[in-house]
């Protein structure tokens, strides 16, 4: 699991920086000759590249609940980032903060979506360790 998690977060972390080096040039292959174009999209990309790098936490936690049998916190966590966070997140951000807020918009679903995953970890984190110290405790009577 923790392996999964750094090496998730390594490539992700160096993905980032990649991103906020070239968004200006990444957003021009979708649109070239447009500067206001180029402008918005660079400061969307950077602004997604703050928490992007924590998506492969998600995706492992996910990915953890469905092997271990707790689907409805695996599907609650998958929703998370792209509609049960997002969603209301952009209805919102721009009324608050105008244009910024559509741009960070991904940026905060994430975050909470890091707190929801965090907070279901931590309970999932304890039963296992529970199961591991009965399991241990079995082992060693029989002996």
């Amino acid at each position: 699991y923790l392996y999964c998690v750094k090496l998730g977060t390594i490539i992700l972390v160096v993905l980032c920086l990649l991103e906020i080096a070239f968004a200006p040039q990444l957003v021009e292959i979708f649109r070239k000759g447009d500067p206001e174009v180029t402008r918005f999209g660079a400061l969307a990309l950077r602004y997604h590249c703050v928490t992007f790098w924590l998506t492969g936490f998600a995706i492992i936690n996910t990915m953890l609940f469905q092997v271990i049998g707790k689907t409805y916190k695996s599907t609650i966590l998958g929703l998370a980032r792209q509609g049960l966070c997002l969603i209301p997140v952009l209805a919102v951000l721009p009324a608050l903060i105008g244009e910024t807020g559509v741009q960070a918009a991904q940026c905060a679903a994430d975050l909470i979506a890091l707190f929801i995953g965090i907070f279901m970890l931590k309970s999932v984190w304890k039963e296992l360790t529970d199961l591991e110290l009965q399991a241990s405790a079995e082992s060693g009577k029989e002996r």
